[in-house]
């Protein structure tokens, strides 16, 4: 692995080298031949499998610790084991380069939610920000599935050997631990109705709060597989891991996705857990749910009128399902991004809305900051797909964090006047049974 500069992404020309398999076994071995071709410059190695191909489901029990998985909405889906480059956050010098160089290539990249502030140490591992470009990539979407894998300039065809050898091996089972749910530290119905008050005062308009809460385990969780649980429907989903320690989650939130100068981002705000979508139309009649949503509307439609104009305007409020038998009031809106507005600066504009912080930013941000008790880490931070078309980025929500010896689950609820304490302690609680039910664990 090479840590990343601009002048190395630079350096060109890219030679690609392409082949067809039937299936994954196949295609490992015709990436090992791929890799052996002349060639001292960039290397793209692509081999196109004929047979259905699951990425997430690859990776489970293999490379442990060595992964980055990605899945869209619209099901594009990459898993990836090591990395060939690495980095801070995608800057637009960083992206620029990248796009002209390869513009195939897709990279991962997350960031903390206030990156900012310091990482306690639990969160020490991921950093404040990162990407990778996967070594070995595992890519399903838009009706195609391929292995990739990628050699840098001055490489031997030996750098992928490791990549490549671990999704050879057998995979290992799941293991069911036990599981001993700790004490929260803070008692979030009091957090609630302290921020009523504060809102009542005058502080802030809206906040939101959240809830971590830790299961000690008996033995390590392989990551992986609780992610392919956690991976269906049309939701996001994400892993990216440092050694021994995991951050995962299956989001139904978009924060923005862009092709070309065109952005679609949305609004998510409002929960009710329903057992059908006729029971869950009461979102729509529900005075405290609807101004909770509408002041993460105004907020995200002040902030883009600066860098972009409308391009449909507004779709109609509309009731969505989520995970859990959740459901979300939702308003989707489409934009044109002015010329010369880089990817940069549309996420340092949308994060963090309101639908995971509050309003104003900073007095909400230094409220729930001061009153939550633990560090957010990658909980709620934006994490994303960028390749030469654009990128599709989530809120890193309904998320937890595995190390060995624990499992850390996280949700949030938003604040407004109208809240009532048991309530949205009830809604967190839904929350966190999405992620709870996906680890194979009892007690």
């Amino acid at each position: 692995m090479i840590h990343m500069s601009r002048s190395r992404i630079s350096s060109g020309p890219v030679d690609m080298h392409t082949a067809s398999a039937t299936d994954l076994p196949s295609a490992l071995a015709v990436l090992q031949r791929l890799a052996t071709a002349p060639g001292d410059g960039w290397r793209r190695l692509v081999v196109d499998l004929s047979s259905p191909l699951d990425p997430i489901r690859e990776v489970c029990g293999r490379a442990l610790g060595r992964r980055v998985v990605f899945k869209t909405r619209a099901g594009r889906t990459i898993a990836g084991v090591d990395a060939a480059l690495r980095g801070d956050w995608i800057d637009d010098a960083t992206l620029s380069a990248f796009r002209e160089l390869m513009p195939e290539a897709s990279v991962v990249a997350w960031s903390r939610f206030d990156p900012g502030v310091e990482s306690s140490p639990g969160w020490m591992p991921f950093g404040r920000r990162g990407w990778t470009l996967p070594r070995l990539q595992l890519e399903v979407g838009e009706g195609r599935q391929r292995l990739v894998g990628y050699l840098l300039p001055g490489e031997r065809p030996e750098a992928i050997e490791p990549a490549r050898a671990s999704l050879l091996v057998p995979r290992r089972s799941p293991v069911t631990a036990r599981m001993y749910r700790q004490e929260e530290d803070r008692d979030f119905c009091a957090l609630v109705q302290d921020a009523v008050q504060a809102i009542e005062s005058g502080d802030f308009e809206k906040v939101v709060l959240a809830r971590r809460v830790g299961y000690s385990l008996s033995e390590p969780i392989d990551a992986a597989y609780v992610l392919h649980q956690l991976a269906t429907g049309n939701h996001y989903a994400f892993l990216v891991e440092s050694g021994e320690h995991a951050f995962l989650g299956s989001s139904p939130e978009r924060l923005s996705r862009r092709h070309g100068q065109r952005l679609h981002t949305e609004m998510l705000a409002g929960t009710v857990r329903a057992r059908s979508a006729d029971e869950a139309m009461q979102l729509l009649e529900s005075s405290k749910d609807r101004h909770e949503h509408d002041v993460v509307v105004r907020s995200v439609s002040e902030r883009m009128a600066s860098i972009a104009r409308d391009a449909r305007g507004h779709d109609q409020l509309a009731v969505v399902p989520a995970a859990g038998g959740l459901w979300h009031l939702r308003r989707q809106l489409e934009l044109i991004l002015n010329e010369g507005v880089d990817d940069a600066a549309v996420l340092g504009l949308l994060h963090p809305t309101p639908a995971v912080c509050g309003r104003p930013t900073t007095t909400a941000r230094s409220h729930l900051t001061g009153q939550e008790g633990f560090d957010r880490g990658l909980y709620a931070g934006p994490i994303g797909l960028f390749d030469g078309s654009g990128h599709d980025v989530a809120v890193g929500i309904r998320s937890l964090r595995l190390s060995p010896e624990k499992a850390t689950l996280f949700a949030g609820a938003g604040i407004v006047r109208d809240s009532q304490p048991e309530m949205e302690f009830v809604e967190t609680e839904a929350k966190l049974a999405v992620a709870r039910a996906a680890l194979p664990g009892t007690g």
